[in-house]
């Protein structure tokens, strides 16, 4: 049996022999690279990071992959240089691209002394119209000399995107668009050379980052892959070899038990569930059977012991939902709507948006409301029943726990749930 040693680590990146299932998806990605950049999507601590290091440490199909995570960059200029600085640390390809930057800078406006970051920095920012996209473009180019098709892994895009339009707004530029232009232009360039291939990852909803901007289209091309929840078969592998990994050994109905639980089994869910029960196993001095994995789900893991593991869930509305639809009060629509459908099993369609009038106090918006219900469908808060046409939490556990935190509060600031 598969065991998984480093399970106390909850939603960091696996690695190596932690790496867990995904399979089927590493391979379809490989294949999909063959015609198509790939944009991979879904929430955070799904293990969309721990699939993209999986693609850099296991290349397949003659790939020579780059991994860089670039949610703390909030320039294109930042983004290029550190593209630069990463590739240094690897000789080979540092080796072929080297001579072709010193090139450059030498046909923009002189030559440069030495190729460290803060010197390209200094002298990016002399050339004319501090001309990023030149830069990045010869880059680029420069990489696909190499004999091996290239694979580019870039993590936290969004998060990347986010900044930039931050700091647009802060300067009054619109340097986020400019960059998502030029690199739609690479990106289809390079599918015309086939040695270069991109994998864009991100934990929020991009699309709708970018309609912010109206630059949906310049992502459109790009094949999607969604990062869901385990079948339950991969949930039942993945929790045995994580208590396997703990020395404990157990019975079906204990993983039966668990995925009756929580519900959907989302990998980061289980692992939680899993740790909780080990450590209130040992700290009561039980053994753990179904009786006790219920006893602390309710008890424990719903509880204030492990609240920060999902605060996030909460939290981020105030710091993403912002201007979806074009309203100012979306935020407190949307933990309406989630406080509303934890104190039921589900709600019709008709009815939440009765909900999303009346907290947004207008006559009609299907359009905004439209908006909000595909974005928190996509980040898999929500899922959609066409047969019944109503939507309910698609994990239990964050049904239970929002409910737990949030169900009995009827009003948020001064909207008033129904």
């Amino acid at each position: 049996m598969n065991t998984i040693k480093n399970i106390i680590a909850i939603g960091a990146p696996a690695k190596g022999d932690d790496f867990f299932d995904r399979e089927e998806m590493i391979m379809e990605i490989w294949e999909t690279l063959e015609r198509s950049n790939i944009l991979l999507i879904g929430p955070r601590r799904f293990g969309k990071t721990s699939i993209m290091l999986e693609l850099k440490n296991n290349p397949k199909n003659k790939f020579m992959p780059f991994f860089f995570e670039i949610e703390h960059l909030e320039s294109p200029e930042e983004f290029i240089l550190y593209i630069i600085e990463e590739i240094k640390k690897n000789e080979g390809m540092w080796n072929k691209v080297k001579s072709g930057i010193f090139s450059f800078f030498k046909a923009a406006d002189g030559k440069i002394e030495e190729l460290e970051i803060s010197s390209i920095r200094m002298k990016l920012r002399e050339t004319k119209d501090n001309d990023w996209k030149k830069l990045g473009s010869h880059l680029i180019n420069l990489m696909t000399k190499d004999e091996r098709k290239i694979l580019l892994i870039l993590d936290e895009f969004p998060e990347m995107i986010k900044l930039m339009i931050k700091r647009d707004k802060k300067n009054k530029t619109n340097e986020a668009d400019v960059f998502l232009r030029w690199f739609r232009a690479i990106r289809q360039s390079m599918l015309e050379e086939a040695n270069l291939r991109f994998v864009v990852g991100g934990s929020l909803c991009l699309v709708n980052l970018l309609r912010e901007i109206n630059s949906v289209s310049q992502i459109n091309e790009m094949t999607k892959i969604k990062v869901g929840p385990f079948s339950d078969e991969n949930a039942t592998k993945f929790i045995k070899a994580l208590l396997g990994g703990a020395g404990k050994e157990i019975e079906d109905d204990i993983s039966e038990a668990i995925i009756k639980q929580i519900g959907s089994p989302i990998p980061f869910f289980i692992q939680i569930m899993v740790v909780a029960l080990l450590r209130e196993s040992r700290n009561l001095k039980r053994d753990i059977t179904p009786e006790f994995v219920e006893e602390v789900y309710e008890k424990y893991l719903l509880g204030v012991d492990y609240k920060s593991e999902f605060d996030h869930y909460h939290l981020r509305l105030s710091e993403y939902y912002v201007d979806i639809g074009g309203q100012k009060d979306i935020v407190a629509v949307a933990k309406a709507i989630l406080t509303e459908l934890s104190m039921q099993n589900s709600i019709p369609k008709v009815k939440l948006y009765d909900l999303y009038l009346h907290n947004t106090e207008q006559s009609a918006d299907v359009d905004g409301f439209g908006c909000l219900m595909a974005l928190l469908e996509d980040e898999f808060y929500l899922e959609y029943d066409p047969d019944s046409k109503s939507y309910c939490f698609l994990s239990k556990l964050l049904k239970d726990w929002w409910y737990r935190h949030f169900g009995m509060l009827k009003n948020y600031g001064e909207r008033v749930v129904i």
